[in-house]
Protein backbone atom coordinates (compact mmCIF):
# COMPACT_ATOMS: atom_id res chain seq x y z
CA UNK A 1 0.00 0.00 0.00
CA UNK A 2 1.02 3.29 -1.10
CA UNK A 3 2.15 5.91 1.85
CA UNK A 4 -0.08 8.45 0.36
CA UNK A 5 -2.95 9.01 -2.19
CA UNK A 6 -3.78 11.90 -4.67
CA UNK A 7 -7.49 11.46 -4.28
CA UNK A 8 -8.84 10.37 -7.61
CA UNK A 9 -12.18 7.63 -8.91
CA UNK A 10 -10.80 4.63 -11.19
CA UNK A 11 -10.60 5.47 -14.65
CA UNK A 12 -13.51 3.73 -15.87
CA UNK A 13 -16.45 3.82 -13.51
CA UNK A 14 -16.55 7.81 -14.10
CA UNK A 15 -17.00 6.90 -17.54
CA UNK A 16 -20.61 8.05 -18.96
CA UNK A 17 -22.06 5.89 -22.12
CA UNK A 18 -20.64 6.78 -25.90
CA UNK A 19 -23.22 8.42 -27.81
CA UNK A 20 -23.44 8.65 -31.80
CA UNK A 21 -20.11 7.61 -33.24
CA UNK A 22 -19.00 9.19 -36.46
CA UNK A 23 -17.08 7.27 -39.43
CA UNK A 24 -13.62 8.61 -39.13
CA UNK A 25 -13.84 10.03 -36.02
CA UNK A 26 -12.09 13.26 -34.40
CA UNK A 27 -7.93 13.59 -33.18
CA UNK A 28 -6.79 14.63 -29.69
CA UNK A 29 -3.77 16.07 -29.15
CA UNK A 30 -1.63 17.76 -26.62
CA UNK A 31 1.39 18.48 -24.20
CA UNK A 32 1.82 16.51 -20.69
CA UNK A 33 3.88 18.36 -18.42
CA UNK A 34 6.19 18.18 -15.36
CA UNK A 35 4.56 20.78 -13.24
CA UNK A 36 7.30 20.75 -10.34
CA UNK A 37 10.16 20.66 -12.91
CA UNK A 38 8.80 22.97 -15.13
CA UNK A 39 9.17 20.79 -18.49
CA UNK A 40 7.72 18.40 -21.11
CA UNK A 41 7.03 15.39 -18.86
CA UNK A 42 8.85 12.40 -22.04
CA UNK A 43 7.15 8.48 -22.24
CA UNK A 44 4.12 9.15 -20.57
CA UNK A 45 0.80 6.92 -21.47
CA UNK A 46 -2.10 9.06 -22.15
CA UNK A 47 -4.81 6.67 -21.86
CA UNK A 48 -8.59 7.66 -23.49
CA UNK A 49 -11.24 5.54 -21.99
CA UNK A 50 -15.30 5.50 -22.72
CA UNK A 51 -17.72 2.93 -22.08
CA UNK A 52 -19.04 2.00 -25.51
CA UNK A 53 -22.59 0.74 -23.41
CA UNK A 54 -23.73 -2.47 -22.11
CA UNK A 55 -22.75 -5.96 -23.41
CA UNK A 56 -19.98 -3.53 -25.93
CA UNK A 57 -16.43 -3.72 -25.01
CA UNK A 58 -15.29 -0.10 -23.94
CA UNK A 59 -13.62 2.38 -26.15
CA UNK A 60 -9.30 2.99 -24.82
CA UNK A 61 -7.37 4.33 -26.84
CA UNK A 62 -3.47 5.39 -25.66
CA UNK A 63 -0.34 7.15 -26.84
CA UNK A 64 2.94 7.60 -25.29
CA UNK A 65 4.37 11.15 -25.37
CA UNK A 66 7.62 12.08 -27.32
CA UNK A 67 10.69 14.05 -26.33
CA UNK A 68 8.60 17.33 -26.24
CA UNK A 69 5.93 16.16 -24.19
CA UNK A 70 3.66 16.00 -27.08
CA UNK A 71 0.97 13.26 -27.88
CA UNK A 72 -1.89 12.42 -30.16
CA UNK A 73 -4.78 10.12 -30.36
CA UNK A 74 -6.39 9.66 -33.90
CA UNK A 75 -9.82 7.75 -35.07
CA UNK A 76 -11.76 8.79 -31.68
CA UNK A 77 -15.73 8.16 -32.14
CA UNK A 78 -17.96 10.70 -30.97
CA UNK A 79 -18.98 10.97 -27.40
CA UNK A 80 -17.92 11.66 -23.49
CA UNK A 81 -14.60 10.24 -22.18
CA UNK A 82 -11.81 10.21 -19.20
CA UNK A 83 -8.26 11.16 -19.79
CA UNK A 84 -5.23 10.94 -17.98
CA UNK A 85 -2.11 9.35 -18.31
CA UNK A 86 0.74 7.12 -16.61
CA UNK A 87 4.17 7.83 -15.98
CA UNK A 88 6.96 6.58 -13.28
CA UNK A 89 6.87 9.85 -11.89
CA UNK A 90 3.18 9.56 -10.73
CA UNK A 91 4.18 6.33 -8.55
CA UNK A 92 7.39 8.01 -7.35
CA UNK A 93 4.97 11.21 -5.75
CA UNK A 94 2.38 8.04 -4.74
CA UNK A 95 -0.14 9.70 -6.78
CA UNK A 96 -3.31 7.87 -8.82
CA UNK A 97 -3.54 9.06 -12.31
CA UNK A 98 -4.71 12.84 -12.61
CA UNK A 99 -8.00 12.74 -14.89
CA UNK A 100 -10.19 15.36 -17.22
CA UNK A 101 -13.22 14.66 -18.88
CA UNK A 102 -13.71 15.33 -22.40
CA UNK A 103 -16.59 15.68 -24.85
CA UNK A 104 -16.24 14.88 -28.42
CA UNK A 105 -18.76 15.61 -30.44
CA UNK A 106 -19.70 16.07 -34.39
CA UNK A 107 -16.22 14.88 -35.04
CA UNK A 108 -14.36 18.05 -34.02
CA UNK A 109 -10.90 17.47 -32.85
CA UNK A 110 -9.63 18.77 -29.38
CA UNK A 111 -6.48 19.96 -27.82
CA UNK A 112 -6.23 18.42 -24.27
CA UNK A 113 -2.36 19.35 -22.42
CA UNK A 114 -2.18 17.40 -19.14
CA UNK A 115 -0.16 17.99 -16.40
CA UNK A 116 1.29 16.57 -12.60
CA UNK A 117 -1.06 18.70 -9.83
CA UNK A 118 0.53 21.79 -9.03
CA UNK A 119 2.48 21.71 -5.94
CA UNK A 120 -0.20 23.42 -3.69
CA UNK A 121 -2.78 20.02 -4.48
CA UNK A 122 0.28 18.24 -4.43
CA UNK A 123 1.06 19.50 -0.74
CA UNK A 124 -2.53 18.76 0.14
CA UNK A 125 -3.17 15.92 -1.69
CA UNK A 126 0.29 14.14 -0.19
CA UNK A 127 0.06 15.84 3.28
CA UNK A 128 -3.49 15.08 4.32
CA UNK A 129 -4.48 16.24 6.98
CA UNK A 130 -1.14 17.91 8.23
CA UNK A 131 -2.13 21.42 8.46
CA UNK A 132 1.26 23.20 7.19
CA UNK A 133 1.98 27.09 7.13
CA UNK A 134 2.34 28.97 3.87
CA UNK A 135 5.85 28.58 4.09
CA UNK A 136 6.12 25.11 4.51
CA UNK A 137 6.76 22.20 2.29
CA UNK A 138 7.15 19.04 1.28
CA UNK A 139 9.85 16.40 0.56
CA UNK A 140 8.35 12.97 -1.20
CA UNK A 141 10.46 10.23 -2.68
CA UNK A 142 11.19 6.47 -2.81
CA UNK A 143 13.93 5.00 -1.15
CA UNK A 144 15.14 2.18 -3.33
CA UNK A 145 18.04 -1.02 -3.13
CA UNK A 146 21.02 0.37 -4.84
CA UNK A 147 21.88 -2.80 -6.75
CA UNK A 148 18.27 -4.16 -7.77
CA UNK A 149 16.37 -0.63 -7.97
CA UNK A 150 13.62 -2.61 -5.84
CA UNK A 151 11.46 -0.46 -3.44
CA UNK A 152 12.60 -0.51 -0.09
CA UNK A 153 9.71 -0.67 2.31
CA UNK A 154 9.53 0.28 6.27
CA UNK A 155 13.41 2.50 5.80
CA UNK A 156 13.36 5.05 8.01
CA UNK A 157 13.94 8.67 6.33
CA UNK A 158 15.21 11.63 8.27
CA UNK A 159 15.41 15.14 7.61
CA UNK A 160 16.48 18.22 9.81
CA UNK A 161 16.53 22.12 9.24
CA UNK A 162 17.99 25.12 10.50
CA UNK A 163 15.18 27.84 11.55
CA UNK A 164 16.13 31.41 13.49
CA UNK A 165 13.55 33.30 15.81
CA UNK A 166 14.32 37.05 17.13
CA UNK A 167 14.20 37.11 20.20
CA UNK A 168 14.52 39.84 23.28
CA UNK A 169 17.72 38.34 24.34
CA UNK A 170 18.96 37.83 20.63
CA UNK A 171 18.49 35.51 17.63
CA UNK A 172 17.60 31.88 18.76
CA UNK A 173 18.50 28.79 16.97
CA UNK A 174 16.57 25.76 16.41
CA UNK A 175 16.81 22.34 14.50
CA UNK A 176 13.13 20.78 13.85
CA UNK A 177 12.87 17.29 12.53
CA UNK A 178 10.79 14.90 10.88
CA UNK A 179 10.66 11.35 10.22
CA UNK A 180 8.86 8.99 8.27
CA UNK A 181 9.31 5.14 7.54
CA UNK A 182 8.85 3.97 3.76
CA UNK A 183 5.27 2.23 2.72
CA UNK A 184 5.19 -1.26 0.67
CA UNK A 185 6.08 0.75 -2.84
CA UNK A 186 9.06 2.30 -1.02
CA UNK A 187 7.45 5.97 -0.60
CA UNK A 188 7.96 8.58 1.48
CA UNK A 189 7.08 12.12 2.46
CA UNK A 190 8.29 14.94 5.06
CA UNK A 191 5.26 17.35 5.53
CA UNK A 192 6.45 20.32 6.92
CA UNK A 193 9.96 21.09 5.80
CA UNK A 194 10.84 25.14 4.90
CA UNK A 195 9.95 26.03 1.42
CA UNK A 196 13.32 27.56 -0.49
CA UNK A 197 15.09 26.31 2.59
CA UNK A 198 18.17 23.83 2.77
CA UNK A 199 17.37 20.30 4.81
CA UNK A 200 19.58 17.31 5.80
CA UNK A 201 18.33 14.34 4.43
CA UNK A 202 19.29 10.86 5.24
CA UNK A 203 17.66 7.15 4.82
CA UNK A 204 18.43 4.19 6.86
CA UNK A 205 17.19 0.17 7.04
CA UNK A 206 18.63 -2.31 8.78
CA UNK A 207 22.33 -2.16 8.98
CA UNK A 208 22.44 0.19 5.32
CA UNK A 209 22.07 3.75 5.17
CA UNK A 210 23.13 6.61 2.56
CA UNK A 211 25.20 9.23 3.53
CA UNK A 212 23.83 12.22 5.27
CA UNK A 213 22.66 15.01 2.12
CA UNK A 214 21.60 18.75 1.70
CA UNK A 215 18.99 19.05 -0.49
CA UNK A 216 17.47 22.57 -1.37
CA UNK A 217 13.46 22.62 -1.30
CA UNK A 218 12.04 24.77 -4.19
CA UNK A 219 9.79 28.24 -3.82
CA UNK A 220 7.09 25.82 -4.97
CA UNK A 221 7.33 23.96 -1.73
CA UNK A 222 7.92 20.54 -3.01
CA UNK A 223 10.67 18.17 -3.52
CA UNK A 224 11.07 14.80 -5.30
CA UNK A 225 14.25 13.14 -4.40
CA UNK A 226 14.83 8.87 -4.41
CA UNK A 227 17.29 7.75 -1.95
CA UNK A 228 19.25 4.75 -3.01
CA UNK A 229 20.69 1.80 -0.21
CA UNK A 230 23.45 0.16 -0.45
CA UNK A 231 25.73 -2.97 1.27
CA UNK A 232 28.45 -3.24 0.28
CA UNK A 233 31.31 -1.90 -2.11
CA UNK A 234 31.46 -2.32 -5.85
CA UNK A 235 30.72 1.14 -7.62
CA UNK A 236 33.07 3.15 -9.42
CA UNK A 237 33.36 6.43 -9.68
CA UNK A 238 35.81 8.82 -12.10
CA UNK A 239 35.95 12.26 -13.15
CA UNK A 240 38.22 15.61 -13.59
CA UNK A 241 39.30 18.60 -11.02
CA UNK A 242 39.68 21.66 -13.28
CA UNK A 243 39.61 25.59 -11.48
CA UNK A 244 36.16 27.10 -12.28
CA UNK A 245 38.03 30.10 -13.23
CA UNK A 246 40.49 28.95 -15.89
CA UNK A 247 39.51 26.02 -16.57
CA UNK A 248 42.91 24.50 -16.22
CA UNK A 249 43.56 20.94 -14.64
CA UNK A 250 43.88 20.97 -10.51
CA UNK A 251 46.64 18.18 -9.96
CA UNK A 252 46.65 16.51 -6.83
CA UNK A 253 43.44 17.31 -5.87
CA UNK A 254 42.21 14.91 -3.18
CA UNK A 255 38.40 13.23 -3.61
CA UNK A 256 37.03 10.77 -1.60
CA UNK A 257 33.39 9.57 -0.64
CA UNK A 258 33.28 11.37 2.81
CA UNK A 259 34.28 8.18 5.38
CA UNK A 260 35.69 5.93 2.34
CA UNK A 261 38.92 5.85 0.87
CA UNK A 262 40.42 8.86 -1.18
CA UNK A 263 42.67 9.32 -4.23
CA UNK A 264 44.40 12.77 -5.96
CA UNK A 265 43.63 13.92 -9.40
CA UNK A 266 46.92 13.34 -11.85
CA UNK A 267 48.43 15.68 -13.67
CA UNK A 268 45.49 16.16 -16.18
CA UNK A 269 42.73 16.52 -13.08
CA UNK A 270 41.38 13.18 -14.10
CA UNK A 271 40.81 10.79 -10.98
CA UNK A 272 39.09 7.80 -10.48
CA UNK A 273 37.72 5.10 -6.89
CA UNK A 274 36.76 2.03 -7.25
CA UNK A 275 35.07 -0.27 -4.71
CA UNK A 276 32.85 2.74 -3.54
CA UNK A 277 30.10 1.66 -1.30
CA UNK A 278 26.68 1.67 -3.26
CA UNK A 279 24.05 4.15 -2.74
CA UNK A 280 23.43 7.77 -1.89
CA UNK A 281 26.67 9.23 -0.83
CA UNK A 282 28.56 12.37 -0.56
CA UNK A 283 31.49 12.66 -3.19
CA UNK A 284 34.11 15.47 -1.52
CA UNK A 285 36.89 17.53 -3.56
CA UNK A 286 39.42 18.84 -2.03
CA UNK A 287 42.90 21.68 -2.98
CA UNK A 288 45.09 23.93 -1.71
CA UNK A 289 44.14 27.53 -2.66
CA UNK A 290 40.08 26.27 -3.75
CA UNK A 291 37.16 26.28 -1.94
CA UNK A 292 36.07 22.23 -1.44
CA UNK A 293 32.92 20.80 -3.01
CA UNK A 294 30.75 18.40 -1.83
CA UNK A 295 28.53 16.64 -4.26
CA UNK A 296 25.15 13.81 -3.96
CA UNK A 297 25.85 11.37 -6.29
CA UNK A 298 23.74 7.86 -6.61
CA UNK A 299 26.63 4.94 -6.96
CA UNK A 300 24.97 2.52 -8.74
CA UNK A 301 27.25 0.71 -10.76
CA UNK A 302 29.33 2.38 -13.27
CA UNK A 303 27.94 6.54 -12.65
CA UNK A 304 29.21 8.60 -15.72
CA UNK A 305 31.72 10.78 -15.23
CA UNK A 306 31.71 13.49 -13.41
CA UNK A 307 33.29 17.34 -13.61
CA UNK A 308 34.14 19.34 -10.48
CA UNK A 309 35.09 23.17 -11.00
CA UNK A 310 36.29 24.66 -7.62
CA UNK A 311 36.70 28.38 -7.01
CA UNK A 312 40.20 29.95 -5.40
CA UNK A 313 39.31 31.22 -1.96
CA UNK A 314 40.85 34.80 -2.69
CA UNK A 315 37.03 36.08 -2.58
CA UNK A 316 36.27 34.16 0.07
CA UNK A 317 39.85 35.09 2.44
CA UNK A 318 38.62 39.13 1.20
CA UNK A 319 35.21 38.43 3.13
CA UNK A 320 36.46 36.83 6.08
CA UNK A 321 38.95 39.84 6.65
CA UNK A 322 35.75 42.10 6.86
CA UNK A 323 33.97 39.83 8.96
CA UNK A 324 36.65 39.66 11.60
CA UNK A 325 36.80 43.63 11.82
CA UNK A 326 32.77 43.25 12.82
CA UNK A 327 33.08 40.58 14.97
CA UNK A 328 35.44 42.35 16.92
CA UNK A 329 32.87 45.34 16.97
CA UNK A 330 30.59 43.17 18.71
CA UNK A 331 33.13 42.79 21.80
CA UNK A 332 33.39 38.80 21.73
CA UNK A 333 37.07 38.82 23.09
CA UNK A 334 38.17 36.18 20.55
CA UNK A 335 41.37 37.97 19.75
CA UNK A 336 42.43 39.21 22.86
CA UNK A 337 42.23 35.42 24.24
CA UNK A 338 43.58 34.08 21.65
CA UNK A 339 46.94 36.19 22.40
CA UNK A 340 47.55 34.92 26.13
CA UNK A 341 44.65 32.39 26.39
CA UNK A 342 45.18 28.25 27.56
CA UNK A 343 42.96 27.06 24.53
CA UNK A 344 43.57 26.15 21.39
CA UNK A 345 42.32 28.86 18.57
CA UNK A 346 41.72 28.28 14.96
CA UNK A 347 41.30 31.54 13.00
CA UNK A 348 39.32 32.44 9.49
CA UNK A 349 42.75 32.04 7.65
CA UNK A 350 43.45 28.83 9.18
CA UNK A 351 40.09 27.38 8.12
CA UNK A 352 40.34 28.80 5.08
CA UNK A 353 44.02 27.01 4.17
CA UNK A 354 42.42 23.38 5.29
CA UNK A 355 39.80 23.81 3.15
CA UNK A 356 37.07 23.01 5.48
CA UNK A 357 33.78 21.58 3.98
CA UNK A 358 31.97 21.75 7.49
CA UNK A 359 32.89 23.10 11.05
CA UNK A 360 33.58 19.82 12.51
CA UNK A 361 36.43 19.90 9.68
CA UNK A 362 38.34 22.42 11.16
CA UNK A 363 38.31 21.04 14.51
CA UNK A 364 40.33 18.50 13.71
CA UNK A 365 44.00 20.30 14.48
CA UNK A 366 42.93 20.64 17.86
CA UNK A 367 45.41 18.65 20.07
CA UNK A 368 42.85 17.89 22.67
CA UNK A 369 39.40 16.87 20.50
CA UNK A 370 39.07 14.01 18.37
CA UNK A 371 36.57 13.90 15.71
CA UNK A 372 35.13 10.39 15.12
CA UNK A 373 32.91 9.32 12.34
CA UNK A 374 30.61 6.51 13.08
CA UNK A 375 27.46 5.19 11.29
CA UNK A 376 25.14 8.49 10.86
CA UNK A 377 26.58 10.74 12.90
CA UNK A 378 29.96 12.55 13.59
CA UNK A 379 31.47 12.63 17.58
CA UNK A 380 33.42 15.24 18.60
CA UNK A 381 35.28 13.52 21.90
CA UNK A 382 37.62 15.27 24.52
CA UNK A 383 40.64 13.59 25.35
CA UNK A 384 40.57 13.73 29.40
CA UNK A 385 43.50 10.94 30.41
CA UNK A 386 41.79 7.90 30.14
CA UNK A 387 38.17 8.74 30.06
CA UNK A 388 36.88 10.34 26.70
CA UNK A 389 33.61 12.95 27.51
CA UNK A 390 31.43 15.17 25.00
CA UNK A 391 32.11 18.80 25.18
CA UNK A 392 30.20 21.41 25.32
CA UNK A 393 29.02 23.30 22.28
CA UNK A 394 28.89 27.65 22.54
CA UNK A 395 27.59 28.96 18.96
CA UNK A 396 27.86 32.78 19.70
CA UNK A 397 28.20 32.85 23.40
CA UNK A 398 25.15 30.81 24.00
CA UNK A 399 25.68 27.34 25.56
CA UNK A 400 23.71 25.01 22.81
CA UNK A 401 22.56 21.92 25.27
CA UNK A 402 22.84 18.38 24.16
CA UNK A 403 24.25 19.21 20.77
CA UNK A 404 26.65 17.85 19.13
CA UNK A 405 28.82 18.02 15.74
CA UNK A 406 25.93 17.39 13.30
CA UNK A 407 24.11 20.55 15.21
CA UNK A 408 26.98 22.47 15.20
CA UNK A 409 27.56 21.61 11.52
CA UNK A 410 24.47 22.18 10.32
CA UNK A 411 23.87 25.98 12.28
CA UNK A 412 27.14 27.51 10.39
CA UNK A 413 29.78 27.09 7.45
CA UNK A 414 33.19 27.36 7.67
CA UNK A 415 32.95 30.46 5.93
CA UNK A 416 30.61 32.33 8.25
CA UNK A 417 32.84 31.75 11.50
CA UNK A 418 35.15 33.97 12.46
CA UNK A 419 36.64 32.42 15.34
CA UNK A 420 36.56 29.07 17.36
CA UNK A 421 38.27 28.15 20.87
CA UNK A 422 38.77 24.85 22.29
CA UNK A 423 39.32 24.19 25.94
CA UNK A 424 40.31 20.86 27.75
CA UNK A 425 38.46 20.51 31.16
CA UNK A 426 41.31 22.22 33.38
CA UNK A 427 41.63 25.42 30.77
CA UNK A 428 37.78 26.11 30.46
CA UNK A 429 37.10 29.93 31.01
CA UNK A 430 34.74 31.01 33.50
CA UNK A 431 32.07 32.00 31.53
CA UNK A 432 32.07 28.58 28.98
CA UNK A 433 32.63 26.07 31.73
CA UNK A 434 28.93 24.18 31.83
CA UNK A 435 30.28 20.37 32.30
CA UNK A 436 33.57 18.92 33.51
CA UNK A 437 34.52 18.00 30.19
CA UNK A 438 35.60 21.11 28.32
CA UNK A 439 34.02 23.61 25.58
CA UNK A 440 34.03 24.09 21.56
CA UNK A 441 33.57 27.80 21.42
CA UNK A 442 32.19 28.92 17.91
CA UNK A 443 31.60 32.90 16.74
CA UNK A 444 30.36 33.88 13.90
CA UNK A 445 29.30 37.16 11.56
Amino acid sequence: MRLFYFLCLPLVALVAPVGAQSAGGASVTGVVVDSLMLRPLRAATVQLVADAGPGRAPFVRAAVSDSLGRYRIDGVPDGRYLIGFLHPRLDSLGLAPPLRTLRIGAGESSVVDLALPSPLRLRVGICGGVVLADSSGVVVGVVRDAGTGRPVPGATVRGAWLELALTRTGVARHVPRLAATTGDDGSFALCGPPSAGLVELVAAHDDDNTDVIDVQVPADGVLHRDLYLGRRAGGRLRGTVVSGTTGAPVAGAAVHIVGGAETRADERGAWTLADVPTGTRLLETRAVGFDAERRVVDVLGDVPPLRSELLPLQALLDAVRVTERFSELRGNGFRARARTGPGHYITPEDIARRGGVVISDALRSSPDLEVRHGGLSTVLVMRNGNRDCRPAIFLDGVHLRGAGAAELDGLAKPHEVTGIEVYAATTVPPQFRVVPCGSVVVWTR
